[in-house]
């Protein structure tokens, strides 16, 4: 008999294309292996391949969905922020856009990075290798996937990055 597996189970909100967000469960380990606490989902998604167990909040079915396939994960108001991203998560930088996905739709919200001291731009931080983001809306936290990303407009200038000067005439 195979041995039960403990997992915190996290209510989520799930888009894929062409389809409504459906609402369900996510689940995630107890323990991190990258840091101490529990698994967050921004760590759950970032793998670049493979299948999450969502089971949906309508009909309580489980459904192996493709990491692939997902353009975004909204966590319910009631779930722990350290359950969404890691808790040393640390904000060196904000900025103020609007994310225009494949799909046609927009958020509008924060993105809100951490960068080595040698970056600071939004640009910068995109072009890390995670393969998802988040971003702090009204509604709460999206963590969006780079590949389902159209374009992202920039409400203000980034600024020059850090040791770039320039020449005055």
């Amino acid at each position: 008999m195979p041995e039960y597996v403990e997992k915190l189970r996290v209510a989520v909100r799930v888009s894929r294309p062409g389809q409504h967000p459906v609402e369900g469960q996510l689940s995630l380990a107890p323990h991190s292996s990258l840091h101490a606490g529990p698994e967050t989902l921004l760590e759950l998604l970032d793998p670049p391949a493979g299948f999450l167990p969502f089971e949906r909040a309508g009909d309580d079915a489980i459904v192996l969905l493709s990491r692939q396939d997902i353009q975004w994960v909204m966590a319910g108001p009631d779930v722990d922020a350290e359950l969404v991203r890691p808790v040393p998560y640390r904000y060196t930088r904000e900025e103020r856009v609007r994310v225009s996905l494949r799909s046609g739709e927009d958020l509008d919200g924060l993105i809100q990075m951490e960068l080595p001291q040698n970056l600071n731009r939004v640009f910068d931080y995109l072009n890390g290798p995670e393969r998802y983001f988040p971003l702090a809306t009204r509604r709460g936290t999206f963590l969006i996937r780079k590949a389902a990303v159209r374009e992202i407009f920039l409400y203000e200038a980034s600024p020059l990055p850090v040791g770039d000067e320039i020449d005055a005439p």
